[in-house]
């Protein structure tokens, strides 16, 4: 996470001495004597407040296994080492900090993919995901001052984990999550490029030109972070949304709320409620009820989708009777035409 901004930092107006071999666009110790990057620094609470609150409320469920839960747990770990790393600017925690962002772009690879291929060995998966996380480390211990090895190397992971999710997208509604995250990431790194490349014009401008109210809204990086934060929060919940679904249907009801931003889990279902309800894992199902099936998602209309999958499956019941009718018939015409054998 590296641009460098060497005219408009001055380390030594702070408490802590600077080593980390990266800075960004905001000036340094500007608004407090103990906090070199204060914007970037608070900006971090949107990876750590919502995922420990979605932990504690998950955690009181059985039905949620715990390396999908413990997601929120690694994200806001994510949270803590940017906190310190901006308020610092030390090496350590700028290694603390991007470190722990392989960590979390690993784990999210390994959930994606487990869903995505359940039959997969897990045990497998994990040593070479900790192979390829030991091999990061390696590299990354003589590489620190080289930042797109760590830029580059986050980003394949990412693009590795939007390319499964984009596969998964159409199952049970998954498909506006995908892009809501899609949208976001992008839209959160335009502001990371541009407060990387263009930090001199930035500075001039919320300089010149901005009311000092509005200030921190042309703070990039610190958007970055707001952006990235909650829609990995997004992103979890989507993941754990979608292997409840799978695994405990009929048992939960899954809602959203706050746009998304929080996931409930229910034991009931209270008649008209907007929410998603699913089948019995264990029962085998045809081609056809399958592909039904992903079709349906979470619904705004006044019917479940429950009911028009039930509604659907009548259909399909009674177009099968019918073609069995009329092949029948067709057969009894055609033995009515046959010329007896003498």
């Amino acid at each position: 996470m590296a641009p460098y901004n060497q005219a408009y930092q001055d380390s030594t107006r702070g408490l802590w001495a600077q080593t980390a071999s990266i800075d960004w666009c905001e000036s340094n110790y500007e608004l407090s004597y103990y906090v070199a990057e204060f914007w970037n620094t608070i900006s971090n609470l949107a990876f750590i407040l919502p995922q420990l609150s979605q932990f504690v409320t998950l955690s009181k469920h059985k039905n949620v296994e715990p390396a999908f839960n413990k997601a929120f747990l690694s994200l806001a770990l994510v949270g803590i080492g940017s906190f310190c790393f901006h308020m610092t600017l030390a090496r350590p925690m700028q290694m603390f900090d991007e470190t722990s962002m392989i960590l979390v772009s690993l784990h999210s690879f390994y959930l994606l993919y487990i869903i995505k291929k359940p039959d997969v060995n897990k045990q497998k998966l994990l040593f070479f995901l900790t192979c390829y996380g030991l091999l990061f480390l390696s590299l990354y211990a003589f590489l620190v001052d080289w930042p797109i090895f760590h830029h580059s190397t986050f980003g394949l992971l990412v693009y590795a984990s939007m390319y499964i999710g984009y596969q998964l997208k159409k199952i049970h509604g998954s498909h506006y999550k995908f892009w809501t995250v899609f949208i976001m990431q992008h839209l959160a790194f335009a502001f990371w490029a541009f407060d990387k490349h263009y930090c001199e014009i930035l500075t001039q401008f919320r300089n010149n030109h901005v009311p000092l109210v509005f200030r921190p809204l042309f703070q990039f990086h610190a958007v970055w972070h707001l952006l990235m934060g909650l829609s990995s929060h997004i992103f979890i919940c989507g993941v754990i949304r979608l292997r409840v679904w799978i695994e405990h249907r009929e048992q939960l009801v899954i809602r959203y709320r706050w746009l998304g931003l929080w996931i409930v889990l229910e034991n009931t279902k209270a008649p008209g409620d907007n929410c998603d309800t699913v089948t019995s894992p264990k029962t085998k199902q045809t081609p056809l009820e399958r592909r039904q099936q992903r079709n349906y998602h979470h619904s705004n209309d006044d019917e479940t989708a429950n009911l028009r999958y039930r509604r659907e499956q009548d259909k399909s019941i009674e177009q099968t009777d019918r073609m069995a009718e009329e092949t029948d018939i067709n057969q009894n015409v055609v033995h009515s035409h046959e010329i007896p054998t003498p």
